[in-house]
């Protein structure tokens, strides 16, 4: 009899295929056993390559848990910026209102500006626009790619969506020029 090479018992040679699996069983798991899914997620975003910390943070998100929560909070100061990305990303999705005051420093602190965008769009998530001076820089420098990143932040931040072409971004420099009292505090609006 043929053995089947999809069988869940079979070995895999790349530990990162395994390390992705553990990470959907976790997930799976999650339903009748949440702590251990979690330890299980936890051991894996501190161990695994950058891909296998994205999943795992991406698995805690949908549990959704005290301790998941606790556990992304971990991973916005992991060193690669992909994880620190989707973990931020999910503390946004998630809507966790306490963790507020350490997205406010990854956004102003961050060294990698794509991070330091998406903790801006996290705090508008969150009902908070301390990231809307960052996008109005960044909407008025001269690097278009960041032109069209601030432009698609500016949704979460004040609600307003704009494309993001040469329009939609004409468009978002004169809603904020014409809007920037309302916007910008004092001493940024000169």
């Amino acid at each position: 009899m043929e053995q089947n090479n999809l069988s869940p018992t079979r070995e895999f040679t790349d530990p990162q295929v395994s390390q992705l699996a553990a990470c959907e069983a976790a997930l799976a798991l999650s339903k009748t056993h949440r702590e251990k899914a979690l330890q299980l997620l936890v051991s894996l975003s501190r161990q695994g390559d950058a891909t296998i910390r994205v999943r795992a943070a991406e698995c805690m998100m949908e549990i959704g848990s005290d301790r998941a929560v606790m556990e992304l909070l971990d991973l916005c100061d992991d060193h690669n910026p992909r994880v620190r990305l989707t973990a931020l990303g999910a503390l946004g999705v998630l809507r966790i209102h306490k963790a507020k005051g350490k997205i406010t420093h990854i956004m102003r602190n961050d060294p990698e500006i794509s991070v330091r965008i998406i903790a801006a769009r996290t705090l508008g998530k969150l009902g908070s626009r301390a990231g809307i001076l960052l996008i109005y820089q960044l909407l008025f420098s001269d690097n278009r790619y960041y032109h069209r990143l601030a432009v698609l932040s500016l949704h979460d931040i004040i609600n307003q969506r704009f494309s993001p072409t040469p329009e939609g971004i004409h468009s978002a420099r004169r809603y904020l020029e014409i809007n920037k009292y309302k916007f910008l505090p004092g001493e940024e609006r000169e």
